[in-house]
């Protein structure tokens, strides 16, 4: 509701209290001293949700969505495999991104393997966890090759946030390969994967959730149609196509 002040009391910068005085600072400086943002003409969001949040604020200009572009180079087709039963997450180890909750579904999809890779704050109990059960493989950080290992291996891609994601490259990256997205009903994800193009849960309901994913592993039909629907998707979404649909919206406002 415009009110910075929020992120000093809740240390929202780093959970710390210097870095969270200094954004608010720069916050009122530019919005109410500057309007900096009163002087755009356009604004690009990447999602619906990012441009209804802008509109909510109160910026009185145009606001056009357009979903980040993907560099087709960096992530080969490997649409209609048909992996077993294993799902991936790949992230930093935080609790926005949803890891306990994730963690605690894991321990009642016994028949599932997962894959986890990434580093933060939660790597401890991550690697305690895989430690216990022998249906998770922690892999650590890795690079963007042996990702690309872990995206044909594996049938989903789960995105468990329980914070506001915007436009996440993550899920677009993955959906570009043909490997089809669970993802929490939150922020920018379910446009990402409206209308067939992946599976939307709320992580903070485990046994609706265990029921969801058991049928999505399962169901050999629905995995081929969401990742040929993920795929042509997100392959949509490659740099040449994203230039000229840029042009098109700066177009409205020159």
């Amino acid at each position: 509701h415009g009110h910075y002040w929020h992120c000093v009391a809740n240390q929202c910068k780093g959970g710390g209290m210097i870095h969270s005085l200094i954004l608010t600072m720069d916050s009122y400086v530019n919005s109410r001293l500057l309007d900096a943002y009163g002087h755009c003409d356009l604004i690009i969001s990447p999602s619906r949700f990012l441009r209804n949040k802008i509109q909510e604020m109160g910026f009185p200009h145009q606001v056009e969505v357009l979903n980040n572009p993907v560099n087709l180079n960096k992530v080969p087709a490997s649409a209609g495999k048909s992996p077993g039963k294993s799902i991936l997450y790949a992230g930093r180890l935080t609790p926005e991104k949803g890891i306990p909750e994730f963690l605690r579904l894991v321990r009642i999809l016994p028949g599932i393997h997962f894959d986890i890779a990434g580093r933060g704050p939660m790597e401890k109990e991550v690697k305690d966890t895989a430690n216990l059960l022998p249906n998770i493989t922690y892999h650590g950080y890795i690079n963007h090759e042996t990702l690309q290992v872990l995206y044909r291996k594996n049938k989903y891609l789960i995105v468990p946030s329980v914070w506001y994601e915007n436009n996440p490259m993550a899920i677009i990256e993955a959906m570009a390969t043909g490997l089809p997205v669970i993802g929490s009903r939150i922020g920018g994800i379910p446009e990402l994967l409206e209308n067939g193009r992946g599976i939307l849960i709320d992580i903070n309901n485990p046994i609706q959730v265990k029921n969801i994913i058991q049928v999505a592993v399962d169901d050999e039909k629905k995995y081929l149609q969401i990742s040929e629907k993920a795929y042509h998707f997100a392959r949509s979404l490659q740099y040449e196509h994203y230039y000229h649909a840029f042009l098109d919206k700066l177009g409205t406002v020159l």
